[in-house]
């Protein structure tokens, strides 16, 4: 009996470790940390004998890529009507040709929506939840234009699975970056409505739907926040974060559409009858990056900005419905990606070439220096971080690592650096010892020890 117990321990070990490693959405948690804090095979002392092992055939407009039990997972952009976006896996050891040749996918899936007069098709990136690997597609049909209201988007995808690519649920995600937390998935879908016999004419109204569904497959989805601001998300403590454009929103997560039609009702004339009340919001200091994510820990939100700074503010709110942030910091030029956050570090990487860290405590002032930095030369994008190395891309066709514990000086310079031949301007992927990385040519790119 001890003896069983003991195996049945080490193999939850072996699971909960595999589990850890998982880089299963766009940021790795819901939080959106961009930080794997139980991935250490890599470190700022090996990290220099990193070797590309294996990449991928070109596509178009490939997603930041996402990790689980061995399996690297990315979508693709369709091309007009011809060449539909798909999802794709991956073996993350590469494929049985000589390396770093490409590797096609294990297996592929269609995206492609069930009406084909479709214009503005996308593909959001996937999100591994519940054992299943998810992927929506959306697009907006013109042809369905009638006298009367008319629902001209359409939504395609849905939970598939990891190992085969085989269809196992129906789902209508299909924008913006999905996410998963506490057994829900969240992720938007855009409903339209044009009525062209109006009052004053020809109008047009597009409500975005945030919509829950669970990851067990049972009850199906249900729309908990109607009309918000579209924008990316990060959910934390039962509260969702939602940046649009100039303002960042926090909602309940929980919210049914019951209740926010009894605490927010919509102005009169406009479909569907209300939208939920944020718990508080906040105005930020300028437009949010177009490619940012909110990232929420250590009790805090923080937003990166067009204009090289971040607002943080107070996870909770600070007691009205419109807050003031708690302090800015500062942090070089355009900020057109997310932040990496880890459990004293706040990383911010700029279009001015440099790498910046920053406490995320603050600095007692309402404004905040970098701590140090690192100037590779090149506009950097989205890092992440495992362990103790970080990882960023830049529109110099590489991908550099740096020691996030920094270097004891306020400038430092880069561990390493990978030629990808090709700006990045995703998120990299940390994931059992390996890097995976997409760049502008749609290519995936497999970084790894040599053994």
């Amino acid at each position: 009996m001890t003896r069983h117990v003991r195996w049945f321990g080490l193999i939850a070990t072996l699971l909960l470790v595999t589990a850890a490693r998982d880089w299963s959405m766009v940021g790795f948690g819901p939080g959106r940390t961009a930080f794997s804090a139980k991935e250490s095979k890599i470190t700022p002392v090996n990290v220099s004998g990193l070797t590309e092992r294996w990449s991928s055939v070109a596509g178009t407009g490939t997603s930041s890529p996402v990790t689980s039990g061995g399996r690297v997972f990315v979508t693709t952009q369709p091309v007009g009507n011809t060449a539909p976006g798909e999802l794709r896996a991956y073996d993350g050891s590469g494929c049985p040709s000589q390396t770093p040749a490409p590797c096609s996918p294990v297996w592929s899936v269609s995206m492609r929506l069930p009406v084909d007069n479709i214009q503005f098709p996308l593909v959001a990136p996937p999100l591994v939840a519940g054992g299943k690997v998810w992927a929506g597609s959306q697009g907006f049909d013109f042809s369905l234009v009638t006298r009367f209201l008319v629902y001209p988007f359409f939504t395609f995808g849905g939970g598939f699975d990891p190992s085969t690519g085989a269809k196992l649920e129906e789902g209508s995600f299909s924008q913006q970056y999905p996410l998963e937390s506490a057994g829900t998935m969240f992720g938007y879908v855009q409903n339209a409505f044009f009525n062209p016999s109006s009052i004053g004419g020809n109008r047009y109204m597009s409500y975005p739907s945030l919509v829950a569904r669970p990851t067990n497959g049972t009850g199906g989805e249900s729309t908990i926040l109607i009309n918000p601001p579209v924008g990316p998300t990060a959910i934390v403590g039962g509260s969702i974060y939602i940046l649009a454009n100039d303002s960042v929103l926090a909602f309940d997560a929980a919210a049914s559409p019951a209740q926010c039609a009894a605490s927010f009702p919509a102005p009169s004339g406009f479909f569907p009858a209300f939208s939920c009340r944020p718990k508080w919001s906040a105005r930020l200091g300028h437009a949010g990056g177009f490619d940012a994510l909110p990232t929420v820990t250590h009790g805090r939100v923080y937003v990166p900005e067009l204009n090289g700074n971040i607002d943080v503010f107070d996870a909770a709110g600070c007691g009205a419905i419109t807050c003031p942030p708690l302090w800015t910091a500062h942090a070089g030029s355009v900020h057109i990606g997310p932040l990496a956050v880890t459990d004293d570090t706040m990383f911010a990487a700029s279009d001015d070439g440099h790498l910046y860290a920053l406490s995320p405590e603050g600095c007692g002032a309402p404004t905040c220096e970098s701590m140090w930095s690192s100037n590779v030369g090149s506009p950097l994008h989205s890092p992440s971080v495992a362990g103790s190395v970080l990882f960023a891309g830049s529109e110099d066709g590489h991908l550099y690592a740096f020691d996030a514990t920094g270097c004891g000086r306020v400038t430092c310079t880069s561990k390493w650096a990978g030629v990808t031949r090709a700006t990045v301007r995703t998120a990299p992927v940390i994931s059992d010892g390996r890097v995976f990385v997409t760049d502008d040519t749609g290519a995936l790119h497999a970084f790894a020890l040599t053994p």
